[in-house]
């Protein structure tokens, strides 16, 4: 087992930590929404009806914030709180604009001028739902909420208590909720008004978000316009149509997807000694890295260098590393990079046979040994304790 914070630990991290947010940044913008230590200064929303695939704008909203009633206004900021919650590298995606996109006449240039606009420009805010419209797949209607938000950030104390009159930092924003339109179920309920019960009529409501993203991106205190933060609701459904059409880059793989490309990789990589012992040693490092980023920033972001330091580590030689890149190269597409949080579980280890499943947890895995005994492979486990039966305990 390894001690301390390895080199490569502290090296992955370095590199990763520029064009990121991590869980203290969104943090931050999350608390301030929900407990008004912003200001959000309109709305904009549009509701797009979608029957038979055939999407039509119903209704435009355009609305002042501070016009809302306070129950409304509670209702959006938990809108807009949710679509900054979830997993990095799962539900929160940091996203960063292709170069090209960041020439003139690119998709960063017209986000950039919806947050200059402050959503005044009708013209802007309509070609952005006409963008959302044409690349959003879903088979129901869906309510598209777009917010600008201005937060003046205060400084802080090297204690870390915020210091409201030393701000040098104003973080303009624009934030986009999509929420799919849900059908309330009809019931039996009590009308006041005639003191009677009477069946209640179908509503359409809107539900949580599904997708959304926030433009630029707040790190280390203060905008990013190179990057955006994306959010989406299923970690497997990332609408790829979406993220092309708002940032210009292609799609990350899913968290699934991830898990399966680092994996996919560590055998190829192995190759013929893709042996219990070896993918042992990849796990228990890996849970190490894992467990170590969890205690400072959020899951790391680990590109292909990083992969390969990770498996050097964990003993693997030279001579495994012949193919890699090559191999690299084919599975970790999209931005090149997967989450640590997604390639390791650090709850639990599960070792399977066709007839037999162990679960044990990642730091103990090690106690079990596989051995071959007269012709035949066992896993050894050490009793340390009581055993028990479906609750029952044995000797």
């Amino acid at each position: 087992m390894m001690q301390g914070k390895p080199e490569y630990y502290r090296g992955c991290n370095e590199a990763r930590k520029e064009g990121y947010m991590n869980k203290k940044d969104i943090a931050e913008i999350k608390k301030k929404i929900s407990t008004k230590g912003l200001v959000i200064t309109r709305i904009r929303g549009c509701l797009i009806d979608n029957v038979d695939n055939d999407k039509k704008v119903k209704t435009l909203q355009k609305i002042d914030f501070v016009n809302l009633s306070d129950t409304d206004a509670v209702k959006y900021e938990d809108i807009f709180a949710k679509t900054l919650s979830g997993t990095i590298g799962k539900n929160l995606i940091n996203l960063e604009f292709p170069l090209d996109e960041e020439k003139a006449g690119g998709k960063q240039e017209f986000l950039d001028s919806l947050v200059k606009s402050e959503l005044r420009d009708d013209g802007l805010v309509d070609e952005f739902f006409d963008r959302v419209k044409a690349n959003y797949a879903f088979d129901m209607s869906y309510y598209v909420i777009l917010m600008h938000g201005v937060y003046d950030v205060p400084g802080k104390a090297d204690d870390g208590e915020e210091m409201f009159d030393a701000s040098d930092t104003v973080f303009n924003f624009v934030l986009c909720s999509i929420c799919p339109m849900e059908l309330t179920k009809s019931a039996l309920t009590f009308d006041s008004m005639n003191d009677l019960v009477t069946s209640r009529l179908c509503d359409l409501i809107v539900s949580k978000p599904a997708h959304g993203f926030m433009y630029p991106a707040f790190e280390d205190r203060g905008p990013n316009v190179h990057s955006a933060l994306y959010f989406s609701k299923n970690a497997e459904k990332l609408q790829p149509a979406l993220i092309n059409a708002i940032i210009g880059s292609e799609s990350p793989l899913s968290a699934k997807g991830q898990k399966e490309a680092f994996d996919t990789l560590v055998k190829e990589t192995l190759g013929d000694d893709c042996d219990y012992d070896h993918v042992i040693s990849v796990n228990e490092t890996l849970t190490h890295v894992v467990a170590q980023s969890k205690k400072e920033e959020g899951p790391m972001l680990l590109g292909k260098e990083d992969v390969k330091a990770i498996l050097s580590r964990s003993g693997l030689a030279p001579e495994h590393f012949t193919n890699f890149d090559e191999n690299a190269e084919n599975v970790m597409q999209g931005n090149g990079v997967v989450s640590s949080a997604n390639i390791a579980n650090t709850k639990k280890m599960k070792i399977e046979t066709p007839s037999v499943a162990i679960t044990v947890a990642p730091d103990r895995a090690a106690i079990i040994e596989k051995k071959q005994i007269d012709g035949k492979n066992y896993l050894l486990i050490p009793i340390d304790g009581q055993i028990t039966i479906n609750g029952i305990e044995v000797d």
